[in-house]
């Protein structure tokens, strides 16, 4: 029935099938270079469900590493070839049905010229026409199936051409994305490598506009050379200004330092006398509860125990005491610090004032 004459060329529907489906797998995969592990997710949302919204297509999108549009369209070719299968399917099981009744049409033809009894016969009667009548009925009711058969078959092929038609559309369309794409990267590495040549200009200017202004220094310093006492002054004041600057940036930094860490140091200090605290009052809790249960207890295990209990404890606040009595001799050694840091800044700075002095830009100009 492969070569059968009511069905046209369009409508061979095994061939045109299988061929399309072998060139829809073909396409898919090399063009879109889908992983297995992508394939293997897009098909369990698929089989959870097929029409998903738009928060599920984003989020789908966002599990596999693809566009909205590329997973809106990845479902719509799926369920088009599902549907293409179904189509498929019902145009095989219409296509065994008119076979059936083609045999059966056959049958009754051949049972119609061949095989009809004599007229006269003394051993089989004459065909009677209410006979010949259902026999007719039933010729015209298996051509009438035949030709409904026909017009499903045409009916399901026009519309597997027209899903065909619709998921080419859907795959043209995502490649031109993919090329799109690929065409603004390619723009965007050019725009890149301008900005790469931009910038290397920008750095040579950068660079020889340095070096003229380190030519000009050199003219003007040469030319402010004639007043040899005032510029070895000018000099030897900016170094020590300079000087003067790094050792108060140093100090400052310094003392920046010792602040912070006698920050720190003070919250632990606080710490350690909140926790000193909190032992006291611990402590004078337990010594309560021992002197209640002093009297109502025998068991003098129990009454060894909160001893030990209580010895620990005051072990525990001896130790903390110690602790903070060695914070507070590092307090004091960084304030001692401090003071002979504040001493030595105010020497230097007397020192200055006394051997040279200060004196303005506007002097070292003139």
């Amino acid at each position: 029935m492969d070569n059968d004459p009511y069905l046209s060329p369009s409508q061979s529907i095994d061939n045109t099938d299988d061929e399309s489906m072998d060139q829809n797998e073909n396409i898919e995969n090399p063009k879109f270079r889908n992983s297995d592990e992508i394939l293997e997710t897009l098909k369990m949302h698929f089989d959870q469900n097929p029409y998903p919204d738009d928060v599920q297509i984003d989020y789908i999108g966002i599990l596999v590493g693809a566009s909205s549009e590329f997973v809106s369209n990845w479902f719509e070719n799926q369920r088009n070839e599902e549907e293409m299968c179904r189509q498929k399917e019902n145009s095989i099981s219409l296509k065994e049905e008119y076979e059936k009744r083609l045999n059966l049409h056959e049958s009754f033809n051949d049972e119609k010229t061949s095989d009809a009894p004599p007229l006269f016969s003394p051993i089989a009667p004459p065909t009677t026409s209410s006979e010949s009548n259902k026999l007719r009925r039933k010729l015209r009711e298996s051509e009438q199936t035949c030709d409904s058969l026909l017009q499903t078959i045409s009916e399901q092929s026009k519309q597997i051409e027209e899903l065909k038609k619709g998921a080419e559309s859907s795959k043209k369309s995502i490649i031109q994305e993919e090329e799109e794409q690929n065409l603004a990267m390619l723009a965007k590495d050019r725009k890149i490598r301008d900005l790469g040549l931009k910038i290397g200009i920008l750095e040579y200017s950068k660079e020889a506009g340095e070096r003229e202004i380190r030519g000009l220094q050199n003219v003007l310093d040469s030319e402010t050379s004639e007043n040899a006492e005032k510029s070895k002054l000018g000099l030897k004041n900016a170094k020590i200004r300079a000087l003067t600057h790094y050792i108060e940036s140093d100090l400052k930094f310094q003392l920046k330092e010792k602040d912070q860490e006698l920050a720190e140091n003070y919250t632990q200090f606080q710490g350690f006398k909140s926790t000193i605290k909190k032992l006291e009052s611990r402590i004078l809790e337990l010594q309560k509860e021992h002197a209640e249960f002093r009297e109502s207890v025998d068991d003098p295990e129990y009454v060894n125990r909160l001893k030990r209990k209580v010895r620990r404890t005051d072990e525990d606040l001896d130790n903390f005491k110690e602790e903070n009595r060695q914070l507070r001799r590092k307090l004091a050694r960084k304030d001692r610090q401090i003071f002979q840091l504040e001493d030595d800044l105010t020497e230097l700075k007397n020192r200055y004032d006394e051997e040279i002095g200060w004196f303005d830009e506007d002097d070292e100009l003139q």
